[in-house]
């Protein structure tokens, strides 16, 4: 099992974005994909246990959802997807599922040892950039972040349209030295619970 690191920053500004490209040419990342929209589904318990564990830094917690690319519905399949935060570090588990099976788990949702039967709570839309550099880091950055109360639902939310979040994948605290150089601010952030500060409230 391979636990991964991260560190989130928020880009407030349309003028930070240049100082961004900059930064990502000067050391030297690369495109390592072609931009995706992505499409998240989230799912929780009936008390939203899920948000409030993620809410007050409770260790065990988890996020559980199923995501799929570029098309308002999935296709051919979808992943399932539970992100793990635990006392050792946090890890990620995705299965490839087909996608005649994707109405029967947003109606019948999921049940989990930790958190029980889990239902759709809300869908999450973005798009997606990917870098990376000869070190191995990683820097994805997501704009036209969207939040939607259930996926058929045409009522969207979007608190600043402006904003994008940067975030940061390494496996080592190596040639890290290089963040102090980006100029923008690490913060703590999460698009589920977001979301359901957006929505629900």
């Amino acid at each position: 099992m391979s636990f991964r690191k991260e560190k989130k920053f928020l880009v407030g500004q349309n003028h930070t974005f240049t100082k961004i490209n900059n930064f990502l040419f000067s050391n030297k990342f690369k495109k390592i994909y072609p931009d995706r929209k992505i499409y998240s589904v989230y799912f929780d318990n009936k008390n939203l246990d899920m948000f409030q564990d993620s809410e007050e830094g409770v260790v065990p917690r988890k996020k559980i959802r199923i995501r799929w690319y570029n098309s308002k519905y999935p296709k051919n399949f979808f992943f399932f997807e539970k992100k793990i935060n635990s006392v050792e570090g946090r890890f990620k588990t995705s299965d490839k599922i087909i996608s005649n099976s994707f109405e029967l788990s947003l109606r019948k949702g999921f049940h989990d040892n930790l958190y029980g039967q889990c239902k759709p709570k809300i869908m999450i839309l973005y798009k997606r950039s990917y870098f990376e550099n000869n070190n191995k880091i990683r820097i994805t950055i997501d704009r036209d972040i969207k939040y939607k109360k259930n996926i058929y639902s045409e009522l969207v939310y979007r608190k600043n349209k402006n904003d994008l979040v940067l975030e940061i994948k390494y496996q080592n605290f190596e040639n890290l030295h290089l963040l102090k150089e980006l100029p923008v601010r690490e913060i703590r952030y999460s698009k589920y619970n977001n979301g359901i500060l957006n929505i629900y409230n």
